[in-house]
């Protein structure tokens, strides 16, 4: 993906993989958020040990209603999909088969993340944006700290449902979550160069701010160079196309550095 040099092409394959590895992440997230904390009442032995709905500790301590954890209401998961006119019979019958899993699954816990991450993901095949956009906001709101609701709803709001503003706020979320990551860059700069604050600085701004981050990276170093390009900002291009192909040589990408050398002119 890093050196694909094609930013749709980049964006199709981030919202796939998201929904590929939804289930995987959640089994590997902190059962903590499946259930809100109680008040445990205070112990009175010095080494007795008191366990109550995930919280243990030895000795006298007490857990009071305010600092329990306070988690959003379920939305309804068994709701009827909202299908798209063109969504064909057999694949309807596919999605309902899965949903009717996941609802399963929800009905014996309905905090599990992942079947609500999926779950989204069957609304949003069958053309039910507005249910898989409730179910991932469930999701952000059961586990704020974690990016793949967040990721979810960007490409929704970003490609289907074309509401920009949240696009954008979803995808900063995503970077401020796990700047690590390259695609949010590539994404909202993609959104501000074609949908969202056109005419303004603000894709070159978020370019550079991802090249800061991630001075190694092809993919940001190009889409930089093609936007200064574009502006007739020749010097900045041309030092831009260097470093993605100094990277690209150093990465072991010999075929990528000798495409970006012709298209340079270099």
């Amino acid at each position: 993906m890093e050196h694909s040099l094609q930013i749709r092409h980049i964006i199709t394959g981030v919202a796939a993989a998201l929904v590929i590895i939804g289930a995987i992440m959640w089994t590997l997230y902190p059962r903590a958020v499946a259930a809100p904390i109680a008040e445990v009442a205070s112990t009175t032995g010095a080494l007795a040990t008191t366990s109550t709905n995930g919280v243990t500790g030895t000795g006298a301590f007490t857990v009071s209603k305010d600092d329990a954890i306070e988690l959003p209401t379920p939305p309804d998961f068994r709701a009827p999909i909202a299908y798209a006119t063109s969504v064909a019979p057999d694949v309807r019958a596919i999605i309902e088969t899965k949903a009717q899993k996941l609802q399963t699954q929800l009905a014996k816990d309905s905090f599990n993340l992942g079947a609500w991450i999926d779950l989204g993901a069957a609304r949003k095949m069958a053309g039910d944006y507005r249910g898989a956009e409730t179910a991932w906001a469930f999701v952000a709101k059961a586990a704020p700290q974690n990016t793949i609701a967040f990721a979810n709803l960007a490409d929704l709001y970003m490609n289907f449902l074309k509401d920009y503003p949240k696009a954008e706020v979803m995808l900063k979320k995503v970077i401020a979550l796990d700047p690590a990551q390259v695609e949010p860059y590539v994404s909202l700069a993609t959104l501000y160069e074609n949908f969202y604050k056109t005419g303004t600085a603000a894709a070159e701004d978020i370019l550079k701010k991802g090249v800061q981050s991630h001075p190694s990276s092809v993919d940001l170093r190009v889409l930089l160079a093609r936007l200064y390009a574009q502006a007739g900002r020749t010097t900045e291009a041309q030092a831009q196309y260097q470093a993605a192909i100094d990277s690209a040589q150093k990465q072991g990408h010999a075929d990528t550095a000798s495409q970006l050398k012709a298209e340079a002119g270099l």
